[in-house]
């Protein structure tokens, strides 16, 4: 990107959002150019347009970078130069969805949380390139082992926002609106609310 980001965003996100996640963009996009990520020529405009105009997939994003987790994280598993690349990829363009997110929430604590996350991914890509493949497996193995724990742990408050967003999703114009209420409830953070009201709209509200 050459020029500075014009998109669109939720006009009611206070400056010091808007700018956090435009000062991300314009790191990132640098970041990616600098090592030659995703073609070698930054974020594509184009494709960033989209985003904006189609909507980001995060919960794809995350779904897919989990499957990589899980199976660079199995014992004995060597990571092929392949396999490496793909994960890079799958980190670098989720961060980009998650950057999209946080420029369209439509509170500034989701977009907070939307680009906290992108900035953690930015800083594992960067962790990516400087590790080799066999601290990568050891450290995916027990991110794996604290993902289990922490969803163990989260199970109760789940059941409680779901039965509780069960009963009184129309009062909710959209799935964000509701997982703030939720946050408000169970000590979740709003994406991860958000995540399992939007899975339980999709298993439970079928047309």
């Amino acid at each position: 990107m050459t020029t500075p980001l014009t998109f669109k965003f939720n006009p009611e996100l206070p400056y010091r959002s808007v700018e956090r996640a435009i000062n991300f963009f314009e790191e990132f996009d640098s970041f990616l150019m600098r090592n030659k990520l995703l073609g070698g020529t930054g974020i594509s405009r184009d494709e960033l347009q989209l985003l904006f105009e189609n909507g980001p997939d995060a919960d794809t994003g995350y779904t897919l970078f989990k499957e990589m987790q899980e199976r660079i994280s199995r014992p004995g598993y060597s990571m092929t130069s392949k396999d490496s690349l793909l994960y890079l990829q799958c980190t670098t363009t989720l961060a980009i969805h998650l950057g999209v997110h946080a420029l369209l929430a439509e509170t500034p604590e989701a977009s907070l949380e939307y680009i906290t996350d992108a900035e953690k991914l930015r800083i594992h890509a960067d962790g990516l390139l400087l590790s080799g493949s066999d601290s990568l497996a050891r450290t995916q193995l027990a991110r794996k082992a604290a993902y289990a724990a922490n969803a163990s742990r989260n199970e109760p408050h789940k059941t409680a926002i779901l039965n509780w967003y069960a009963e009184y999703r129309h009062n909710y114009t959209s799935i964000e609106s509701a997982a703030a209420a939720a946050c408000k409830l169970e000590p979740v953070s709003h994406r991860t609310a958000a995540k399992w009201i939007s899975d339980w709209r999709k298993n439970n509200l079928k047309n």
